[in-house]
This record gives structure tokens, C-alpha cells and sequence, in this order.
């Protein structure tokens, strides 16, 4: 290929192969196509550097959780080993209130139950229907990460007869960190007591009679929660006593020893003066069928689990009053005569719910020993 050279002495050009080559740009055009070019590639550079420095924060708070519904923020911490205050602060939250499905940061608290192997056994657990991974990790004493990772689980899901690997003392023996039901309900006490927390959807009256055993806090909770999924607009429930921190002899009650008994009052179409401050009666007239009905079906239905209900209290006028409604509105007979003592007679020895005087205000609600609590009768 011969060279061409420019007439003006100016250095030789390679011919182009572009049949449509563009114009040289002028010198204030290339500086400015420079400029550009250094602002767009310092852009990047930044917004990479973010990207790295927001993944260095995550990491260092730890992961996720997404609020279940009945869940506290108390709850929450105690399953990660975490205190309140460290949830509160990664997550810039001042009081205590928090909504189902709303995304929690987790950090990497020091305390964290669970994390160390030294000294542990390794047990295996077989699912049971109604159980969950914040049960289950409450009663081995361990917790949610470290059952999720020895058990390859993302999330919460679990299935009956579904086995986990759950780590515990070297005794190879499970210990709840709080409310451990012994003995009676007439003659027992409680081991740690788990006093039931302020939450959604219901009134403690007495806080210093609201501690229970671990299980009986938990179906609560779930019962309640149950309720408002299915009638959000529903009024608070009054929570009356359970037992005291400790357990034994409560003023008012022969039973109430072991923290397995709660006094759960009643749903009405208006909330009635003084509640759920205090028990009020119910009646034809006053009560919201629907969500006491509501109530009574979501404790029933732990009946068949490992420590849910074991017999409940409810005048039986008030039983005949929510017959009529379930029936009404399609209740099977024989779910009705598996829940309702009613229309068998107020002496007879059927169903869930029996006839006790004294109890038109409020359901007495009484949850059997769980598989856990071996001292339990």
C-alpha cells in the first residue's frame, strides 16, 4: 500500500475503509466527549462503592425476618438470641409495635443461643401437626438460625413427620427457656414462667397473673390471632388470669396452679362499658356470635396437637346461643357435637366445651401436658 501525503507537509493519514466515516471532531468537541466519558465512569466507581459498602452493612447486620402474625418483638429476639434494644436499633424502631409481614433486620448478636457446638448433642425431632420452627426451637433451647441451618431450611416452612436435627445439652435432653408446666392444675407450679406479652388483639387484666407454660402462651396467641385473620375489625379480647410467675395457689381459683389455665373473655357486636377491663356478661343480644364462635373453633382445633386444649368452660346458655349460630350457618352436627357440650344437657360428659356455673363472662380454657414437660400431669 503507498503512502498519500498531505500537500500541507502535515503527517500522512491512513486512508479510512468506512465508506461513511464520520467528521473529525474539533479539539472542544473531543474535550467535551472526555469529560463526559471521566464523569460517567466516576459515576459507576461511586455507585459500585455503595453497592459494596451497602452489602458490607447487610452482612454485618445479620439477615431478615419476616414478622408472623401473634409474634412480639420479644418473641422475635428470644429466638435469635438477640435483646430487644439490639432489634430496636438496627431497625430504627422506638416502641414495641410491630405488623405481620413486616421485614425485620436481623444482626449477628453475641448471645446468639445455639451457635456453638461445644458441649451439644444432637437429637433428632420428628414434626407433629400443628408444630413450628419457633416451637420447636423454644423447646429445645436453641434457636431459629441454628435449626435452619443443621436442617438446610430457608424459611419457617415445616411438614408432619418432617425429622429435625435439633441441638442440645450434653444430657441429650431438650430444656425450654421459659414455662415448664409441673404437676396439676390443682396441685403444680411453674418452672420459668413465660408470662404472656402485651400484643395485638387483646387485654392482659392482671399482668402479674399472666404467666404460663410456654405452650400455653403460644396457642393464645395463635387462637387470636386466628380470630382477627378471619374478622380484622374485631375489639380487643380480655386475657383475665393465668397463673402467677412461679405457679401454685391463686387467690379466686382452685385451679390455675401450673400455667396451663386461662380465662379468656367474650366478643361482642359493640364492646360493651368496662371492657375487656373486666369480664362482662354475655347474651343473646350483647355477644358477636361470629367471632366467639370464631374463638371457640381455633382453640378446639389444637385439641389433637401435643399440649393444645384439653376441656373448656362455658355457661351453657351461652353454648346454645352459639350452636344455633354455627348450625345457622353451616357448621357440620358433627363438628358442633365434637366443640359444644350443648344440646346434650348441662350434665353430660360430650364435647369440648362443659357447662360450669360462673362462667357466662369469659371461657375457662384448660390445655393439656406437652410431650416436653415430663413432670407434667
Amino acid at each position: 500500500m503507498s503512502t498519500i501525503r498531505a500537500s500541507s507537509g502535515h503527517p500522512p493519514l491512513v486512508p479510512s475503509t468506512e465508506s461513511n466515516a464520520p467528521p473529525r471532531r474539533s479539539a472542544p468537541a473531543q474535550r467535551r466527549t472526555l469529560r463526559i466519558g471521566w464523569l460517567r465512569a466516576t459515576l459507576v466507581a461511586a455507585c459500585a462503592l455503595l453497592a459494596s459498602s451497602s452489602d458490607a452493612r447487610a452482612e454485618g447486620k445479620g439477615r431478615a425476618h419476616v414478622v408472623e402474625a401473634g409474634q412480639t418483638l420479644w418473641e422475635i429476639a428470644q429466638s435469635y438470641g438477640c435483646k430487644v434494644d439490639e432489634l430496636q436499633a438496627v431497625n430504627e424502631i422506638d416502641g414495641l409495635l410491630i405488623q405481620p409481614g413486616q421485614r425485620l433486620r436481623v444482626p449477628r448478636c453475641k448471645q446468639q443461643g445455639g451457635s456453638s457446638s461445644k458441649g451439644l448433642h444432637v437429637l433428632s425431632h420428628e414434626v407433629s401437626s400443628g408444630d413450628t420452627l419457633y416451637e420447636i426451637a423454644r423447646r429445645y433451647d436453641t434457636s431459629l438460625d441454628d435449626l435452619r441451618r443443621r436442617n438446610d431450611i430457608k424459611g419457617n416452612v415445616i411438614h408432619p413427620g418432617q425429622t429435625l436435627r435439633v441441638a442440645v445439652g450434653k444430657d441429650g435432653e431438650g430444656r425450654p427457656v421459659a414455662g415448664q408446666s409441673v404437676g396439676s392444675v390443682v396441685r403444680g407450679r411453674l418452672v420459668n414462667g413465660m408470662q404472656l406479652p402485651e400484643g395485638r388483639g387483646y387485654y392482659r387484666r392482671r399482668p402479674h397473673r399472666a404467666w404460663g407454660a410456654s405452650h400455653t402462651i403460644h396457642h393464645i396467641r395463635r387462637a387470636i390471632a386466628s380470630v382477627r385473620n378471619r374478622l380484622p375489625k374485631v375489639h380487643e379480647v380480655a386475657i383475665g388470669d393465668i397463673s402467677t410467675h412461679d405457679g401454685g395457689q391463686l387467690a379466686d381459683h382452685r385451679s390455675h396452679q401450673s400455667g396451663r389455665d386461662v380465662d379468656i373473655g367474650l366478643y361482642y357486636k359493640k364492646r360493651p362499658r368496662g371492657y375487656p377491663k373486666s369480664f362482662i356478661r354475655g347474651d343473646q343480644q350483647n355477644l358477636d356470635l361470629q367471632a366467639t364462635w370464631a374463638l371457640i373453633e381455633a382453640l378446639a382445633n389444637t385439641s389433637k396437637v401435643a399440649g393444645g386444649v384439653d376441656i373448656m368452660f362455658l355457661d351453657y346458655d351461652l353454648q346454645g346461643h352459639l350452636y344455633k349460630w354455627a348450625k345457622k350457618h353451616g357448621v357440620s352436627k358433627r363438628k358442633l357435637g365434637e366443640i359444644l357440650q350443648y344440646p346434650r344437657g348441662e350434665s353430660s360428659a360430650s364435647g369440648l366445651v362443659r357447662h360450669e356455673p360462673g362462667h357466662a363472662t369469659h371461657v375457662h380454657v384448660r390445655f393439656k401436658c406437652p410431650k416436653s414437660d415430663e413432670k407434667c400431669w
